[in-house]
């Protein structure tokens, strides 16, 4: 399996992650903040993306973030002040337009951004909160299928 993540200089931000073991449809993940894994180690949420994104048939993933803070505790993220990035919202725009699909998967903690709004058509999700926000894939089974988030924005 090939592997990769991009960090800031301080090791405190994860900017991208890739895991890629085929030739096959690679998808975006759009998570809200990483956690542990890093270009040699996975952690639980990329382990369970591995095995649910094989189980669909992809070849391998890419996994951007909302927010870059590497933090395995939710908590320190809201300690912190959010802001997203300009930095990030182009890393995200640039994959998004070289992917096909697109999957959400940030949790109950956040409403779709605007700005992403704006640059994902066809958003799919595995499931939807009572929120109305995507289900974080950690909490997911390892046979979960995909859906619509929204309908798809027309040009």
């Amino acid at each position: 399996m090939l592997k990769f993540a991009e960090f800031s200089k301080d090791k405190k931000h994860r900017y991208y992650l890739s895991r890629k073991w085929s030739e096959k449809e690679q998808v975006l993940y759009v998570l809200l903040n990483p956690s542990k894994a890093n270009n040699i180690k996975n952690d639980p949420t990329i382990n369970r993306l591995i095995t649910i994104s094989k189980n669909l048939g992809y070849g391998g993933f890419n996994v951007v973030n909302l927010y870059t803070l590497i933090t395995p505790i939710r908590n320190k993220l809201y300690e912190k002040k959010r802001k997203i990035s300009a930095k990030n919202k182009k890393l995200i725009a640039e994959l998004v337009a070289g992917h096909k699909t697109i999957i959400y998967g940030w949790g109950a903690t956040e409403n779709e951004p605007k700005w992403l709004n704006n640059i994902v058509k066809s958003p799919l999700c595995f499931n939807i909160n009572k929120n109305g926000t995507p289900k974080h894939p950690l909490y997911l089974k390892k046979e979960s299928t995909l859906k619509k988030f929204r309908e798809p924005k027309k040009n």
